[in-house]
């Protein structure tokens, strides 16, 4: 069951300012035209999804797909595990320079048999390096 915020929207912002230069930024249509978003957004903002904002979820019944620009889905996804689950823009730049990125967070009973968290000692161990 998703229980909060029910939708995520991604929005692109094109200021005449860089990316997080400070005070009122007016529209830059050069950009606009360009697709040289200087904002890409999860929400309307930076870190909506992040933290308080992330996503919850029990491990049932979430899914997420591929859009085209301006589309819109209603999917669904069944979680095995629990976790805290990463939602990018499929530009990883647009995530990590620019603020496309948000989390789900699925609560429930570990599932060992699935997935299991190896420690970084272990995982050595396990790889053959």
């Amino acid at each position: 069951m998703l229980l909060a915020p029910p939708h995520v929207m991604q929005g692109e912002f094109y200021t005449k300012g860089r990316t997080m230069t400070p005070g009122l930024q007016p529209f830059d249509p050069d950009k606009a035209r360009d697709e040289r978003p200087e904002y890409v957004l999860f929400n309307g903002r930076m870190g909506a999804l992040m933290d308080e904002g992330a996503l919850t979820a029990l491990r049932r019944n979430v899914q997420t797909t591929l859009l085209p620009t301006g589309g819109a889905a209603i999917v669904e996804l069944r979680v095995e595990v629990p976790g805290r689950f990463l939602l990018v823009d499929h530009s990883i730049s647009r995530a990590m320079d620019k603020g496309a990125l948000g989390s789900l967070v699925v609560t429930g009973d570990d599932r060992p048999d699935i997935f299991r968290s190896l420690s970084p000692e272990i995982a050595r161990r396990h790889s053959g390096h």
